[in-house]
């Protein structure tokens, strides 16, 4: 960290740029190596055994030894350059991927928005977005809606879904889910500042209906989300969880900071919000660098609900 640091820093003279950069080459180019002896070793073991299941295992190694050295290192760099935990990201990013997205991924490595046909309505009801700018440290910032919404005014113009008092996807599968966050998250790896320094993720569940909850399998698609994320070569920095204000007592939110301390210490990394809005999007600005004007309409911010439209439509027509 400290040699990416004086590699990125703009007042450091040129000669300390310089060294720092090759120092962090090295040390990328061993890492890289080790990782590979590692996937071949796990290869080989595979390869001896004759359990059918392996197969399929084979072929993720394969393909994890296959995979650019640049995404290799970014696969270090989400698990702090330990290369068992990278190797078996990489693993499950080919298995989840393969099952996905079939055999165009496998030949082409990433997807574009003409994979994603059959999530073409949670990308519209953007159930996963990218704001357009990144927090005070310069991390990604992805915006998840809840799977079940008492939203009715920003989902007037969808059709798929139906509505008594609530609206509720109808047939979303969990695959369908993870393909729209694959895709966002995927978008916020196109930026260096992701690859070096990760994204975070706001999860709005004020809106959250509870009374329908019974008439979906909402659990298979939460853990779909978070298989993805599991996954990915993109390092997950915080979770905020944001809550309506009659979610607790506002006067004695001790489980609020219970939960919060008892999931960073489990790595979850969750931070829950409770109030009103306001006050959490005060909370978010003040401690944690994000901003209104980084945030959608829907959640309290500026960003208007035409963004997200303008972006799908600008990546579909550059092919992406």
């Amino acid at each position: 960290d400290r040699k990416a640091a004086v590699a990125a820093d703009p007042n450091a003279d040129d000669e300390t740029r310089e060294s720092a950069k090759e120092s962090l080459r090295i040390i990328h180019d061993i890492k890289i190596q080790a990782l590979n002896s590692y996937l071949e070793q796990e290869h080989r073991r595979e390869r001896e055994r004759e359990a059918s299941a392996s197969t399929e295992r084979r072929e993720h190694l394969l393909l994890a030894l296959q995979t650019s050295d640049e995404l290799k290192l970014q696969f270090l760099r989400v698990e702090d350059f330990i290369e068992r935990k990278a190797a078996r990201r990489m693993v499950q990013y080919w298995k989840l991927g393969l099952h996905l997205f079939g055999p165009s991924f496998r030949r082409q490595g990433r997807i574009t928005l003409d994979d994603l046909d059959d999530c073409s309505v949670l990308l519209r009801w953007c159930l996963a977005r990218l704001m357009p700018e990144k927090d005070e440290s310069g991390r990604s910032v992805v915006v998840l809606r809840p799977f079940i919404s008492n939203d009715t005014e920003s989902m007037e113009e969808i059709g798929d879904f139906h509505s008594d008092n609530q609206l509720v996807p109808l047939e979303i599968s969990p695959d369908a889910c993870a393909k729209a966050v694959w895709y966002v998250l995927q978008a916020a790896l196109e930026q260096e500042s992701c690859q070096m320094k990760g994204y975070v993720l706001l999860i709005d569940k004020r809106k959250d209906s509870q009374q329908v909850r019974s008439q979906v399998d909402t659990n298979s698609r939460r853990q779909a989300v978070v298989n993805v994320q599991q996954c990915f070569p993109a390092k997950l920095c915080a979770q905020h969880l944001l809550l309506g204000e009659n979610s607790a007592d506002q006067n004695h939110p001790w489980w609020q900071q219970a939960l919060s301390v008892l999931s960073i210490s489990l790595g979850m990394r969750l931070i829950v919000h409770v109030g009103a809005e306001s006050e959490i999007l005060a909370e978010l600005e003040r401690t944690f660098g994000i901003a209104p004007d980084n945030l959608p309409v829907d959640v309290g911010g500026t960003v208007d609900n035409e963004h997200f439209p303008r972006w799908l439509e600008d990546r579909r027509s550059a092919g992406i």
